[in-house]
């Protein structure tokens, strides 16, 4: 195998022994891709399609093929254009690497609690921890590189979820936070040799030492992550690598230094139990055996996926020396409520969101926002928020971006939009696919019958604002988010 790096195969070469020819020849296939569909437009915020409807979902193929782990999952075929269509752009569908989608099923968040994705761009497992926690409980997805968040915060936004979006650095969060979530995911920045197959510049960015260098600073991420966990939480260690230093040996390492057992996972198909015998250190293994088999592993050449290994620690009890742990007065909690916009209170709010959605159907929090400057925010976590910036972490987003004041008059922002199903909008107009690509190039379109505020959809998956006037209706997509290379399926399913 002259195309991949020497040292891996002289590293994974005698620990693979007879399946290492069967591992080459996976490699040498194309990569796999898989869409997760949505259930229905406003399900990450908790907002319920209208009664007796059965909103459309994502086209899909004529014989889609399960992903074997998810029931709202499928594998696309060769050639599918679903990835550049509108239908990605609408939060109807997320592309992903079949494997990379049992991370969130192992972590298995539920409505009402703290969830921490603390690596979390660019945020394919984030968007899913949110659909599953349906508006219910607090979701803080962490990124610290300052490029790769901006690509989290769309994600987040296309999704209509209402995150908690920081960039810090694992110590700085915990430092800020202390024992906090009940669940949280640690999908670990790895030497990302499950990436060789799709990503030629991962292979040639792999060294010898990727292994070892990538270790030292999981075991420090899994440490931070640990210590804002609370007693019996459980935290879910995954990487899209194949070597034991970063997978099984960090279990052994974790188990060994912390009070936490490993809870087993289901053996989906094509999954196997992680390798005991990799753990190399002879004391480790004889202890630890029996729990690494309770890991997971997908090979490509056993299951359907590029590669993954996902562990699920429970911790036991709560690690001493807690950072954080100071409680947040009422006084410092009212502060932060009262950080208002100057010139906008509380009546002029309502007004405004009565005009854009049918209010009454929406949280409570959304009716009282927070104010950051300008900006409203449904804050799901306010006492959170107050930690967060006496520690001066940078926030990115407080929780879902309602509205902004814009020239004297509240405006509507583009998060709102997509967190709203259209049926809650007080003016909608349907885009057909054509139309739809129109829209989100940022280009005009033509009078579609409403005056004001309309949110545009497709087929009841929300794209954003547009502003009906005489003739046309003025496009409101926000410009950082346009694309020109996106083309309608014309009926075609792939």
């Amino acid at each position: 195998m002259d195309w991949l790096p020497t040292d891996f195969e002289h590293l994974m070469k005698p620990l693979l022994g007879q399946e290492w020819l069967d591992f080459c020849a996976a490699l040498r296939q194309p990569p796999v891709r898989a869409v997760r569909a949505a259930h229905h437009a406003g399900q990450a915020a908790g907002l319920a399609p209208p009664r007796g409807s059965n909103p459309e979902t994502v086209p899909q193929p004529t014989h889609a093929i399960p992903v074997p782990w998810r029931d709202d999952a499928f594998l696309l075929p060769p050639g599918s254009r679903l990835g550049s269509s509108p239908w990605v752009m609408s939060g109807a569908c997320y592309i992903q690497e079949p494997s990379a989608m049992a991370v969130v099923p192992a972590l298995d968040p539920r409505p009402g609690e703290h969830v921490l994705d603390l690596c979390a761009a660019p945020g394919g497992k984030a968007t899913d921890i949110a659909r599953r926690l349906g508006g219910q409980g607090v979701l803080v997805a962490n990124e610290p590189h300052p490029i790769r968040v901006r690509t989290l915060v769309e994600n987040l936004e296309r999704a209509g979820a209402p995150a908690i979006v920081t960039q810090a650095l694992p110590h700085q969060l915990a430092a800020a936070v202390g024992v906090r979530f009940d669940a949280i995911l640690v999908d670990a920045p790895c030497s990302g040799e499950g990436m060789f197959r799709k990503d030629p510049e991962a292979r040639r960015q792999w060294q010898a030492s990727s292994p070892a260098s990538c270790a030292r600073r999981q075991r420090e991420i899994l440490a931070c992550a640990l210590s804002m966990l609370r007693p019996g939480g459980r935290l879910v260690y995954s990487t899209c690598t194949f070597n034991p230093l970063e997978n099984e040996q960090i279990v052994a390492w974790a188990l060994d230094s912390f009070p936490v057992i490993l809870e087993a996972i289901p053996l989906w198909p094509g999954w196997e139990p992680g390798r005991p015998a990799w753990v190399g250190d002879p004391d480790l293994t004889r202890r630890f055996a029996a729990d690494i088999a309770h890991t997971r592993r997908l090979w490509p050449h056993k299951g359907v996926g590029e590669g993954h290994f996902v562990a699920r620690f429970r911790l036991l009890q709560e690690l001493p020396d807690g950072a954080g742990d100071r409680p947040v007065r009422r006084s410092e909690w009212r502060a932060a409520r009262r950080h208002s916009s100057p010139s906008a209170n509380l009546a002029e709010w309502r007004r405004a969101f009565a005009e854009w959605i049918d209010a009454g159907q929406v949280p409570a929090p959304w009716h009282e926002p927070l104010w950051r400057g300008p900006h409203a925010y449904a804050a799901p976590d306010t006492e959170l928020l107050v930690r967060l910036e006496q520690a001066r972490i940078r926030i990115h987003r407080p929780g879902l971006w309602l509205a902004s004041q814009e020239r004297g008059r509240l405006e509507p922002q583009h998060a709102l939009a997509m967190a709203i199903p259209p049926h809650l909008a007080k003016q909608t107009a349907p885009l057909d696919e054509e139309l739809a690509v129109q829209y989100l190039s940022g280009a005009p379109l033509p009078d579609l019958g409403q005056r004001g505020r309309t949110l545009v959809h497709l087929a009841g998956w929300p794209l954003g604002w547009g502003n009906g006037i005489s003739g046309r209706t003025n496009n409101l997509y926000p410009k950082g988010l346009r694309r020109t290379d996106l083309l309608p399926l014309r009926g075609e399913k792939t």
